[in-house]
């Protein structure tokens, strides 16, 4: 017969039970990508279009990936799926592997979910390898766990599982149950696929216990349902499995055209062998018996070895006794006798591997017919065997009831010990922080004095190391502006004095006439006047130079008086009238001057120009000083600024104010400076 079993949907639940005792940092993961990979390998390992060898190539590359990472809800969800896929491969010896593997992961982390599910897949293993007594066993723990989880559509499969087993050991009255149960819980939540699926489960029963009335009026309940419910979640290949078992009630009512008409047209469907190649090779075995029964042999044995051929390429060993078993009637009824007796004892033999009583009895039976030298034998052993079924089905019987209340027993005294647990662990806490609170108490009292005392001497210990810093900025302030100005006025106003001296004088080495001395003594004095200014930086008098506005305008003209005696450039100063010197403060006139001086000598020595003209006006309380050449030019953007233009730029930053610096190749170069004249807060301090 045709049992069912549907892929569980992923199902998450994540239990925490957290007591902050501080503070702890949480750890991000970057796994989003490998378990993309996972998810793909699972999903490549469950397409049945792949062969079996890809197939499994897949889940264990996914099975490897899992084992590196950490033991989470997702971890072991995927490892459900991964279960899922040895099944349907039937590789049990890796399902039964995977099972444990989510058991041990589900228990350390007391997922309960995760637990009925490796239950109910160990359930699984149990009842494919015939071990029906350790299947119920599973599947009844799976079952309890499920119902406190309050998990209706898994509880409504459990029951269905359990009716599986019942009714291998024959207890078709406590299959029947089982089922009943089921079908109340999937009719009380809706649950339509599970209720078509039931439905075909009582038919099975019935058909199994030879009540072929009740069980055609059952499967063609669950095919009307279908039809009636457009049940889009459940594929056609299901309502093929329901017709096959109509066609299977019509080969036992010995209807056995109607039977091959309705099988010929599942066969005709092209997804019943992807989706379901189990139950395809049983359709293709009892189309062939049924052509037997009305003695058409043409094409049965083709068909009987396509069903054992799919069944070996596939890994599948369920019906393989049946399918040898029907081969042994199609040889025996063509008269070829040592093959028919050949494929009754392999399917005696799997049979036993098996332990399906109802197949060996089959066996048994063609074995008397096809070998008569041992007939009495196979006879004794048909006896034997019929005899202790009674005893056997009582005994598993006996033993499933055993185990359903050995599991109530277990599962209520863990409840009540879990209870009490609890119990015990919130009164041991209420204590510990009981009396950790009163120790807490008692210590703050002890010690509120003392950390009063401390916090204000603290405070002023920080008043008093916030002073000394405060102090040290400042002294560490003065120094660098000090070492700054100091730089720039030896940059700016001494070197370029001294650098022009010694251009002047260098003439003295080239001729030494009378006429040349007489020239060269202007620029011999000239060294005094370095000499005072360079005394007048070591003592902070240069402020005192450009205090007064009628000595900063004759500064300015005696700077451009030597600029003409010294070099051949024609000079023009234009100084605005209307300027009040008084109103700007004397640094600014100081770096107003050495601006100047700077540009002057960068012109001398680079420029090659033959026309300078300096102009300083006033403009909307701005003093605006432009100095204009026609020298050779350079590359303003690409150039390297060199210390003096680096120092014109800081010294017009100080004055808040803003410099332009224009240069065209061949054409020559304009230097504009604006200086605001009314003081900021920091110049009238």
């Amino acid at each position: 017969m045709f049992f069912n079993n549907e892929k569980v949907k992923n199902l998450f639940i994540f239990f925490f039970f957290i007591f902050l005792l501080g503070c702890t940092k949480s750890k991000t993961t970057t796994v989003d990508t490998t378990n993309d990979n996972i998810t793909k390998l699972i999903t490549l390992g469950s397409d049945k279009k792949l062969t079996y060898e890809k197939r499994i190539k897949y889940t264990n590359k996914a099975l490897e990936l899992l084992s590196k990472q950490e033991n989470d809800s997702l971890n072991r969800e995927h490892i459900y799926q991964i279960g899922w896929n040895f099944y349907y491969m039937n590789n049990l010896i890796k399902f039964k592997y995977i099972s444990n593997i989510l058991l041990n992961k589900s228990i350390k982390k007391n997922n309960i979910n995760h637990i009925a599910k490796s239950y109910r897949l160990l359930g699984l293993y149990y009842e494919k390898s015939s071990i029906n007594d350790s299947a119920f066993y599973y599947y009844s723990k799976a079952g309890k766990l499920f119902l406190q989880l309050n998990d209706q559509k898994e509880l409504c499969k459990n029951f269905q599982d359990k009716s599986y087993v019942q009714a291998y050991v024959n207890d078709y009255l406590g299959s029947d149950k089982s089922l009943i149960e089921a079908l109340k819980i999937a009719k009380k939540n809706k649950f339509e696929v599970e209720e078509f699926k039931i439905y075909n489960l009582i038919g099975s029963n019935s058909y199994l216990n030879n009540d072929f009335k009740n069980a055609l009026i059952y499967f063609k309940k669950a095919r009307l349902f279908f039809n009636k419910n457009n049940l889009e979640l459940v594929n056609e290949v299901n309502i093929l499995n329901t017709e096959a078992c109509i066609g299977d009630v019509n080969l036992k009512i010995n209807k056995y055209n109607k039977a091959i008409l309705i099988y010929k047209s599942i066969l005709n469907n092209n997804n019943f062998l992807e989706k379901e190649p189990t139950n395809y090779c049983y359709v293709l075995d009892n189309l062939a018996k049924s052509k037997l029964k009305i003695k058409n042999y043409r094409g049965i044995e083709s068909l009987h070895l396509l069903a054992l051929k799919i069944r070996d390429s596939l890994n599948i060993y369920e019906g393989k006794q049946y399918g040898k078993l029907c081969l042994s009637e199609y040889y025996y009824a063509t008269k070829k006798f040592t093959k028919a007796k050949e494929c009754a004892q392999e399917s005696f033999m799997l049979s036993k591997r098996f332990k399906s009583v109802d197949d060996i009895l089959l066996s048994l039976k063609q074995l008397i017919l096809v070998d008569p030298k041992n007939d009495l034998y196979y006879a004794n052993e048909y006896i034997k065997l019929s005899d202790s079924i009674q005893q056997v089905e009582r005994r598993a019987k006996d033993k499933f009831a055993r185990i359903a209340y050995e599991t109530n027993e277990i599962t209520t005294e863990k409840e009540i010990a879990v209870h009490q647990k609890w119990i015990y662990f919130w009164i041991a806490m209420i204590v510990f922080l009981f009396s950790s609170l009163l120790v807490i108490i008692i210590l703050q009292r002890n010690k509120q004095k003392a950390l009063l005392f401390m916090q204000e001497q603290q405070k002023s210990n920080e008043k008093i190391f916030q002073l000394i810093q405060n102090q040290q900025a400042k002294i560490e302030e003065v120094r660098q502006q000090e070492k700054k100005r100091i730089a720039e006025e030896l940059h700016d106003g001494i070197m370029n004095r001294l650098v022009s001296t010694r251009l002047n004088l260098h003439i003295l080495n080239e001729n030494s006439d009378k006429e040349t001395i007489k020239k060269c003594l202007p620029f011999i004095a000239g060294i005094q006047d370095i000499e005072r200014e360079i005394r007048n930086i070591a003592h902070d008098f240069n402020i005192d130079i450009f205090s007064d506005s009628d000595s900063f305008k004759s500064i300015i003209i005696l700077l451009f008086e030597e600029q003409q005696k010294l070099y051949s450039a024609v000079c023009s100063l234009n100084i605005d009238p209307t300027i009040n010197w008084d109103e700007l403060v004397t640094i600014k006139k100081i770096h107003l001057y050495r601006i100047l001086q700077e540009s002057l000598q960068n012109i001398n020595k680079y420029a090659k120009a033959k026309h300078i003209n300096v102009i300083f006006e006033k403009s909307n309380n701005t003093i605006n000083l432009t100095i204009t050449d026609d020298g050779i030019g350079f590359d303003v953007d690409s150039k390297k600024k060199g210390i003096g233009i680096q120092n014109m730029i800081a010294r017009t930053k100080e004055c808040k104010g803003f410099i332009e610096i224009k240069s065209i190749n061949d054409i020559g170069t304009t230097v504009s400076v604006s200086v605001p004249i009314k003081k900021n807060k920091k110049e009238n301090q």
